[in-house]
Formats: C-alpha cells, sequence, structure tokens
C-alpha cells in the first residue's frame, strides 16, 4: 500500500461549528487514533489545537503526548511559541471574542513543543484562492441565487481586505447587510454556510499541498469536506471495519495507551497494513454487487470471502503482535460487522427520488439543489443518469423521464429504476401544472404551488353514445408527508400555496372546453397536471410514501412556456428547502 501522511483537517474549529451535528470530545480522539493506525506520518496544525482546546481538551492532551513521542508533527509559521501568540493577535485584533485563547496571560502549551516551521502564508493562499474563484463582480440588485449572493459577499470582502485574518467572522458584516435588503433568512444561512465550507476547504488545501499528505475520507459527519482531497488513500469506514474487532472490550485511555506502546516500538502499522488491501477490496466488491443484488445476498457473499481468508491470514501470524486464536476470532468478529455494517449503513439515510419530466425543469432543479450545502454525484446506470445529492440524513436523487405515464421513458418506468436501483423510500413528483382557470388571478396566480391532498386520474372512465362518466380512482398523499409540507410552509414568503384535489392524465391539456369539463366533474380541483397516475401506480405497487408537489404554469388553455422558468425555480425551492430543513 503507498504511505502517504495525514493531516488532521478534522481539528478546525470552523468545519465542526459548520456540520449540522456536533460529535463529542472523545469521537475526535478515536478519530486521532485511526489517523495514527492509518498515516505513518501524522500532521497536525498547532494553531488549530490551540483553538480546540476549549471543546476538545482530551483530544488535544492526546496529540501533545503523541508529539512527546514524536508519532504526531505540529505544523507552525513560527518556531515560538510567543511569535505565533503576537501573530495571532495581530490578525484576531477585530475578533477577540471570537479568537479568546490567543489574549489570555497563560496558553495550554509546554515550552517542549518543538514545531515543524512552514513560511507559506495560508492567509495569502486564501486570499488568492477566493480572488481566483470569485472573480466576477456582481451588484446586489442583481443576485437572482445563492450563489450570486456569495460572489458579491467575497468580491466585497476582497475589495476591503487588510491583511486580516480571513474567517467566517471577517465575513460577518457584509452578510448582515443582506438582511437589510430583505434577503431570505434561509438564503443568507446558506451564504454563510457555503463561505465558510470554502474557506475551510481553502485551509486544508493549503497544508495538504505543504506537507504532501491527504486526509482520512468518510470521517461521519464531515464527509462534505472529502472533496478537499479527490486523491484521498485513507478510507475511515475501511479502517474502522478492520480495528474494531481489535478494540472491542477496551476503554478509551485503554486503546490510546496501546497505540501510544504500539507507535514507539515501531509495531503500530503492521496488522494494519496486513488487512487493509484485503478488506479494501471487499468493500470495493460490496459496492459492485450492489448493484446487481439486494443487501442481504451480498453481505452473505461478503462474509463468505472473509471466512475464506482465514487461513491465508492465519499463516501471516509470525508477523503479527498476536496469536494464531486472536487471529481466527477476529476474522469472525470482522465478517460479523462487516455484515452489520453493510446492511445498516444503507439504511441510515432516506432515499428521496425526484422525477421530473421536462428539460426546463430538469435544468431548474439542479440549478437550486446546488445552493443547498449537499456531496453530489452523477451516475449513469442502466438507460438513466441520476444526479445524486446527500447528506447524512438524505440520498436525493434526481432523474429526468418523458412526460406522461407511457412510454418506454415514461414516468413510471424511469421511477421504477430508480426504486430498483436505488431502494427508494419516498417519491415527490416535482415540476409544473396548470391552475384552476376559474381561480385565476383571484385565489391562484401564477407561480403558486399546488401540494396533493389527493390525487385524481381523469382518465378512467366509459365512454356512452352521448356522454363520458369519470370512474378515476382519488388516492390520498403519505400522511407524515403532508405535515411536513404543511409546516414547511410557516417560514414560505414567495408565493401562495394549496393543498388538495389534483386531477392527472396523459393528455398535454390546452382546451377551454376540456378545462371546463375537468374542472365542472370536480369542481374542488386546484390544478392538474401528467405525471401523478403513474405516481400512484408505481408507490402502490411498490409500497412507497408519496406526494406530487408543482407550481402553476399555465391554466390549460392559451399554453405557452413562458412562465416555465420561474413556476418550476419557485416549486423546487419550495420542495428542497422542506426536504433539507423539515426532519426528513
Amino acid at each position: 500500500m503507498v504511505q502517504k501522511g495525514l493531516y488532521l483537517h478534522f481539528l478546525d474549529r470552523e468545519l465542526r461549528e459548520n456540520t449540522s451535528i456536533f460529535l463529542k470530545d472523545e469521537d475526535y480522539t478515536l478519530f486521532v487514533i485511526y489517523s495514527l493506525l492509518m498515516g505513518h506520518r501524522i500532521y497536525a496544525l498547532l494553531t488549530q489545537i490551540i483553538e480546540s482546546n476549549a471543546d476538545l481538551r482530551n483530544t488535544v492532551q492526546f496529540l501533545f503526548e503523541l508529539e512527546r513521542y514524536h508519532l504526531v508533527t505540529l505544523l507552525s509559521k513560527f518556531d515560538t511559541l510567543e511569535e505565533l501568540i503576537l501573530d495571532r493577535q495581530n490578525i484576531y485584533r477585530y475578533d477577540v471574542d471570537r479568537y479568546p485563547f490567543y489574549f489570555r496571560d497563560e496558553i495550554i502549551l509546554d515550552n517542549h513543543v518543538m514545531p515543524l516551521v512552514i513560511t507559506d502564508s495560508t492567509t495569502k493562499f486564501i486570499y488568492t484562492q477566493l480572488k481566483n474563484n470569485h472573480s466576477k463582480e456582481v451588484l446586489l440588485d442583481n443576485c437572482l441565487d445563492s450563489n450570486q449572493l456569495i460572489d458579491y459577499v467575497v468580491t466585497r470582502k476582497i475589495e476591503s481586505y487588510q491583511n486580516e485574518g480571513l474567517t467566517i467572522s471577517s465575513f460577518g458584516g457584509i452578510i448582515k447587510e443582506l438582511e437589510g435588503v430583505g434577503t431570505l433568512p434561509n438564503h443568507i444561512s446558506l451564504v454563510r454556510k457555503k463561505i465558510c465550507s470554502e474557506l475551510v476547504s481553502l485551509h486544508s488545501l493549503h497544508y495538504l499541498q505543504l506537507t504532501n499528505a491527504c486526509i482520512i475520507r468518510n470521517l461521519p459527519y464531515i464527509r462534505k469536506y472529502d472533496n478537499v482531497d479527490p486523491d484521498g488513500i485513507y478510507d475511515y469506514e475501511v479502517y474502522k471495519a478492520i480495528l474494531d474487532p481489535i478494540f472491542k472490550g477496551k476503554s478509551l485511555e485503554q486503546i490510546k495507551k496501546q497505540c501510544v506502546i504500539l507507535g514507539v516500538s515501531g509495531k503500530l502499522h503492521i496488522i494494519v497494513d496486513l488487512l487493509y488491501s484485503f478488506v479494501k477490496k471487499i468493500y470495493k466488491k460490496y459496492s459492485d454487487l450492489l448493484l446487481q443484488y439486494n443487501k442481504n445476498i451480498v453481505s452473505q457473499i461478503i462474509v463468505q470471502d472473509i471466512v475464506t481468508a482465514r487461513d491465508s491470514l492465519g499463516k501471516k501470524t509470525d508477523m503479527l503482535p498476536f496469536t494464531v486464536d486472536f487471529v481466527k476470532e477476529y476474522i469472525e468478529t470482522l465478517a460479523q460487522n462487516m455484515r452489520l455494517r453493510f446492511v445498516d449503513k444503507e439504511e441510515k439515510q432516506m432515499k428521496i427520488l425526484l422525477p421530473v419530466a421536462n428539460m426546463t425543469e430538469f435544468k431548474n432543479i439542479l440549478k437550486v439543489a446546488q445552493n443547498y450545502d449537499l456531496c453530489n454525484a452523477r451516475k449513469i446506470i442502466g438507460n438513466n443518469t441520476y444526479h445524486i445529492f446527500e447528506n447524512e440524513k438524505v440520498m436525493i436523487v434526481i432523474v429526468k423521464c418523458e412526460a406522461g405515464s407511457l412510454g418506454a421513458a415514461s414516468a413510471t418506468l424511469t421511477m421504477v429504476d430508480a426504486i430498483n436501483t436505488f431502494g427508494i423510500d419516498v417519491i415527490i413528483f416535482s415540476g409544473v401544472a396548470f391552475g384552476n382557470y376559474t381561480k385565476r388571478e383571484k385565489e391562484q396566480n401564477i407561480g403558486d404551488i399546488l401540494v396533493s391532498r389527493q390525487i385524481w386520474n381523469y382518465e378512467a372512465g366509459k365512454v356512452n353514445e352521448n356522454k363520458y362518466i369519470s370512474r378515476g380512482d382519488k388516492e390520498t398523499a403519505t400522511p407524515w408527508l403532508l405535515d411536513r409540507f404543511e409546516n414547511s410552509t410557516l417560514d414560505w414568503k414567495k408565493s401562495k400555496i394549496h393543498f388538495g384535489l389534483i386531477a392527472s392524465g396523459e393528455k398535454l391539456v390546452n382546451s377551454e372546453a376540456f378545462i371546463k369539463h375537468i374542472m365542472d366533474s370536480e369542481p374542488e380541483l386546484i390544478g392538474g397536471e401528467m405525471e401523478g397516475s403513474a405516481l400512484i401506480a408505481v408507490a402502490k405497487r411498490y409500497k412507497k410514501d408519496w406526494i406530487l408537489v408543482k407550481s402553476i404554469a399555465d391554466w390549460g388553455i392559451g399554453k405557452n412556456s413562458a412562465a416555465q422558468e420561474m413556476a418550476s425555480k419557485n416549486v423546487f425551492e419550495f420542495v428542497l428547502n422542506t426536504i433539507v430543513n423539515y426532519a426528513f
């Protein structure tokens, strides 16, 4: 295995504060232990250790212990503590409340600390990168989305930069200006989060380049920072599967002591290096097999692979500081842990499918999704290209289909493909619809949002010589989804939101006579569209929770596409805001 140093990016206080869930001090101590077992050279930034002492006291003390045994290398711009403190006091003179540890009489470090001196300026590096990333100046009045707001805030900061520290606090005054001009609170919050993420990423990137190191990927709750280091070779999930059986039954203090002893003796990496390549292959095989089989079958295959490997690993026990019996027991425990991990890991996230039915909708939903603090990827599987946006709570799968329920690329078959590929839990069909033309400009307006309490399939019916009698079912949306969208209306200010009965059928409606017929048949209709019938059929067959949320782009008469851009952006902002902020 290629050996490469590890940079402990999770010590960055800004990184920790920019996550939705705060881990405990002991969690970060375990991260340090895993780093110690993964990398043969560990780098930690001295200023981040000082700044982390208040909330990660035990982790910080452990790091200093490791530094005394030369198991961790501290990085600093200065070779003496006094110089470092004076420099920080100058940089953070405007923000003493946030950085009080640099302005106290006593500092937690002992005189023995000997950091590796790196003279390159991090602040200069971040300033240069920000300038390159946000070179386009945008007037505040012309900002249409959060990305443009970020460009505005950053370019303003670059203009007024006076050699102070570039932290999220230094952007506070400019961000606060957004409140005074009526910017939506969720947009301001998003701007702040994205700028903070960029600062953290640039800070980490600088030290990765200086040390030729990488980071641990797949750390719980901070996976969104994995893209800082696309070439990272250390995977937390893999090492956790390897090390859990070794740590089983031991207290954190025992694990720390054992790691120090093994580290000083030079035996720290023997068992880990031996097992790493084997377990990594299993993880790769697991990922590939999941596309073909269900999780239970995959877990059985993987466990059998591990058991089969027992003999070959047993032959290498002379290399290990452990007995043959321990290795056999270890392999059995590893198999059990991996089986549970593979089955459980996939069920931690709620998987939500967001199909859309035309290209305008497709472009706009991807654009809107970029405004949320989600990791994203694109996967081409079978007939479909899937765009995936996720965090620890949800995986949002966006896919384009053709309009209506029929055809080889229809909503029906596209939804079935996605369910079979990802194991979807929830389907939210979104896009544009026609409103109730009898209520236009009175109770409803273009851009208003329609949420289905029920969907009525108007296509099903009986045809007599003189008339058509509808026999379409009315299906009620999943109650808990209705609850979430109702609660989401509390902070929605951009348009009206109507909950009620929505008509669905194959016809692209552009006829006053036909609209009148539909409205006469069901006077309580709030609007109509073309994919709801497919949504009901698929959700019932595969027992999935569902709801339909669309925005009014026309009235089913005099149809044109003029309002589709605005209406689709509107509804996608509402849907994604509900998913991210209302407890999915």
